[in-house]
């Protein structure tokens, strides 16, 4: 992010000026010390892992970072050193970057520099005792980094990917993902079973026996019995067994993958196959489809279009990683 000047504030400088020599000592004092404050505030809240321990990070990490640390030098000068850990312009940029806008307008003069310098020193020096103390190989502590390394290069990595997508219309971007604008309007009833957050921890039957109870009232209604009445009786989702099984419109993305397949494969009318999640086990019935058009969405594209083709794109690098769920972890998957 860039940092710009208000070409207004030169003009102003007068005004600025006697405004400055008619507040009080306290009150400059008291926004000084407001201003550090939250600086220090901010800067716990920011990534430590590039700095707090090398041991920590990958060895082809390490030695890609040194391999490449000589020609970017030149471009960007050690502004900082602290017991010999050098602080490059660059961090020192980011550091300002990764505050809140407000707090970096605030800082964006020589003496908010040195403000943040001096809370920068301070990080610093606890890094420096963190990496001594071997802080780092602490189980919580490399949890923690991992975490916060993985965020910084999937933000890395969605810019990149916002930044290679070809710029679409409004109207494109609808015809290539009509599908994703189908709705459906469901009800449900909903079996409870051991362990299930719809148990909430009061006795149930165990997971096969609740899938036979839940395939019996499939049966039922399948039958000709009303779906409304079975799921007032049955459904042990009160709020929505209130409303006859209502659960209202929902479109994709509300259900993981293999749900959503099996709904939308459903015509109006049709009722599911019994349905396990970690919530229960589902009876869904399709009340009604519908497709959004053009016009409704429009106005939301033309707003957040490149979102939903951002989107897309992560879904593609999904669907092609191989992933292994731990079962006795996540309930409801194999």
């Amino acid at each position: 992010m860039a940092m710009t000047t208000n070409p207004s504030h030169n003009e102003n400088s007068g005004e600025h000026r006697e405004e400055k020599a008619s507040r009080r000592p306290g009150e400059a004092a008291a926004f000084l010390v407001t201003i550090v404050l939250l600086v220090a505030i901010a800067l716990l809240g920011v990534s430590l892992w590039k700095t707090i321990d090398d041991d920590f990070k990958p060895a082809e990490t390490v030695a890609s970072a040194d391999a490449g640390a000589t020609p970017a030098a030149a471009n960007d000068p050690v502004v900082l050193t602290v017991d010999g850990t050098q602080v490059r312009e660059s961090e020192f940029a980011a550091m300002l970057q990764s505050l809140p806008e407000q707090m970096q307008a605030a800082l964006a003069n020589p003496g908010g520099r040195d403000i943040l310098a001096e809370e920068l020193v301070k990080r610093k020096v606890l890094e420096k005792y963190a990496r001594d103390k071997g802080l780092a190989r602490q189980p919580q502590v490399a949890a923690a980094l991992a975490v916060t390394q993985g965020e910084i290069l999937a933000t890395a990595a969605l810019r990149d990917k916002l930044a290679s997508l070809a710029p679409l219309t409004p109207r494109e971007i609808y015809d290539q993902n009509r599908d994703q604008f189908e709705t459906m309007v469901l009800s449900q009833v909903v079996v409870p079973y051991e362990g299930s957050v719809i148990a909430q921890g009061k006795p149930a039957p165990k997971e096969p026996e609740a899938m036979a109870l839940a395939s019996a009232i499939a049966q039922r209604v399948r039958g000709g019995e009303d779906f409304a009445t079975v799921a007032r009786a049955e459904s042990a989702d009160a709020q929505t067994a209130e409303q006859g099984g209502r659960i209202g419109e929902v479109g994709r993305g509300a259900f993981d993958d293999e749900v959503e397949q099996q709904l939308f494969a459903l015509p109006v009318g049709g009722i599911s196959e019994p349905i396990s999640t970690p919530f229960g086990i589902h009876v869904f019935r399709v009340d009604e489809k519908k497709n959004r058009t053009f016009e409704e969405l429009e106005e939301a594209l033309t707003r957040s279009g490149r979102q939903l083709q951002l989107e897309k794109e992560i879904d593609a690098l999904v669907k092609n990683a191989k992933v292994d769920y731990n079962p006795e972890f996540f309930r409801g998957r194999d």
